[in-house]
């Protein structure tokens, strides 16, 4: 459980990076990483994920880089970053959707439950979790197969 709540907790820190940074010229995970790495080691360092954010700004960039990053090594890496990519980015490609699907199908029974979805949210963020999650479910069965989470993103919905 505590993976999949760090899962989450990243993937929402990610979502709020990306509607943040002006990313329409990127075409591919690789270029999106690429422009932020901005020294060219193939790591985004945490300096480099801050950027020129100040104050409460630069704290809260500063907890989502470490969310993201996943091997504590105080880098994050394309492999490291690209799964919360695929779910926010206009480029996402079918394979790397599957990942990022399938990484959150914490029980491997192919389908998303409202649960795995909702995760360890409380209050107000739980029901806007569970809002969401009923708008995704097109054959309200109460799970998400990876066709409603495709469309999903079709729709440029994002994660709740």
């Amino acid at each position: 459980m505590k993976r999949l709540q760090s899962h989450w907790l990243a993937l929402l820190c990610l979502l709020c990076f990306v509607a943040t940074t002006s990313h329409a010229a990127s075409k591919t995970p690789e270029e999106y990483f690429a422009k932020r790495d901005r020294n060219g080691d193939g790591h985004i360092s945490k300096q480099e994920f801050v950027g020129k954010k100040t104050g409460d700004s630069a704290v809260l960039a500063g907890k989502r880089f470490a969310r993201l990053d996943e091997d504590d090594n105080g880098k994050v890496s394309l492999e490291e970053l690209e799964p919360y990519l695929v779910v926010s980015l206009s480029f996402v490609e079918a394979s790397a959707q599957e990942k990022t699907f399938a990484k959150l199908d914490v029980d491997g029974d192919g389908h998303l439950s409202k649960e795995e979805w909702v995760g360890d949210r409380e209050g107000a963020k739980a029901r806007k979790a569970e809002k969401r999650f009923k708008s995704f479910d097109k054959h309200p069965d109460g799970a998400l197969s990876f066709e409603e989470f495709k469309a999903r993103h079709e729709t440029k919905k994002e994660l709740p």
